[in-house]
């Protein structure tokens, strides 16, 4: 490659990082959907006691994982 050609090719290589990082900016981050305990999956009763529990020392629970609803055990007929 002679000397006069790298100056275009850095050139090129500049605009070329500059478009593509317009291009990953555009339009406002999306927005995390918290996730719903209405669904009836989650133990309820026991987050509102945790939650009771915590508000009554100061403490705001959020939940990352919540727990689950216990599965009811179901009887057999032999």
């Amino acid at each position: 490659m002679s000397v006069s050609r790298v100056p275009g090719c850095v050139l090129a290589g500049l605009a070329a990082a500059g478009l593509s990082a317009c291009a990953t900016t555009a339009g406002p981050p999306p927005v995390p959907v918290p996730p719903s305990t209405a669904s009836g999956f989650h133990d309820a009763a026991y987050m509102g006691r945790v939650e009771a529990l915590a508000a009554r020392r100061g403490i705001k629970v959020q939940w990352v994982n919540p727990p689950p609803r216990p599965s009811r055990a179901v009887a057999s007929v032999d």
